[in-house]
């Protein structure tokens, strides 16, 4: 072989283990960029649930306070024995109605803080940092400044949680469920799927008036944005764009359906046991309470839900330029 073949076999033999060894780099620091994505993910899940559960207070309150006819105050009506027969009837239609939007109302309006605090958290911590073991560093988005961060979660949880927003979201609710459930006498045995069918029912007809569904054009359409930061109203903008592109109503109804399902899967141990069905006014107790519940301590269903999942991790990689190869590592 003459010199010449000789140098270019040593040639193509580097080559090819230069090849490899790039190969093997990128390999490994994609290993490493899902792992700082992945470890970025789970703080920020953890976050979400904190904020959730301190905000429940609030959100209790503004059920509570909200201007529709509240169960407990039906409850104690029908107790009056001054209340004639004819009255108490009427009672408890309204009451078997009043449950029903309760329970709904308290799973959306947790379904809904649940998204938003998800964008919000992953839009504001996505700044991921780089591990100390890459081997090429992952370019980090732009640090937000504190003040920042802290005006925009605020002035969002501030809407999503005022009195016109929840009140929105129950009297919807209870323009649906009357018409749905005034086929359903007190006394109709129902099942947990007729029960489940009922509700999503529901759900899938709530048209929000003038907002057609819940949009990020509404979740994140605070009062008086223009008297804000330009960084927040930055992320304002930006939390918009990401809500409607990824279709941000679609979390919240399965969010809510998901919360529904693990009420009813409780309420079948407890209260159906091994009857098939039981009569539509014996579940107003447990139905009801489980809708109080709801507000005091979330399930740890929302932790698992696959839409939920799937919408953080894409907020979460929204800044970054390769988003494919992370999102593996969230699965």
């Amino acid at each position: 072989m003459s010199l010449a073949g000789v140098g270019m076999a040593a040639t193509s033999v580097f080559l090819h283990s230069q090849y490899r060894r790039v190969h093997q780099i990128l390999d490994e620091q994609r290993a490493i960029g899902a792992r700082v994505l992945r470890a970025r993910y789970v703080a920020n899940s953890q976050t979400v649930k904190d904020c959730l559960d301190a905000l429940l207070p609030i959100a209790r309150g503004c059920v509570k306070d909200g201007p529709f006819i509240k169960a407990e105050h039906l409850v104690l009506m029908l107790r009056d024995p001054t209340v004639d027969k004819g009255k108490k009837r009427d009672l408890w239609e309204r009451l078997k109605i009043a449950t029903f939007v309760e329970l709904i109302g308290a799973a959306y309006i947790v379904a809904m803080l649940h998204a938003v605090l998800s964008l919000q958290c992953n839009l504001v911590f996505r700044d991921f940092g780089v591990d100390e073991n890459a081997l090429v560093e992952l370019p980090p988005t732009q640090p937000i400044g504190t003040d920042t961060k802290n005006a925009y979660m605020h002035k969002v949880r501030e809407h999503v949680l005022s009195a016109s927003f929840v009140n929105a979201v129950f009297s919807a609710l209870e323009d649906i469920a009357t018409n749905e459930l005034a086929e359903v006498s007190l006394k109709q045995r129902l099942g947990r799927d007729d029960v489940a069918r009922r509700v999503r029912h529901i759900c899938d007809m709530v048209n929000f008036h003038g907002l057609d569904e819940l949009s990020g054009n509404w979740l994140f359409a605070v009062d008086n944005e223009r008297d804000l930061d330009e960084d927040v109203q930055a992320l304002l903008a930006e939390s918009v764009d990401l809500a409607n592109e990824l279709d941000i109503s679609k979390v919240i109804h399965e969010a809510t359906f998901s919360l529904l399902d693990s009420v009813l899967d409780q309420i079948t141990v407890v209260e159906w046991g091994n009857s098939q069905r039981i009569p539509c006014a014996q579940l107003l107790a447990p139905l009801h309470k489980a809708g109080n519940e709801l507000l005091e301590c979330v399930p740890d269903c929302l932790d698992t839900e696959p839409v939920g999942q799937q919408f953080a991790a894409a907020v979460l990689i929204s800044g970054e330029q390769e988003s494919v190869e992370p999102m593996r590592g969230f699965s």
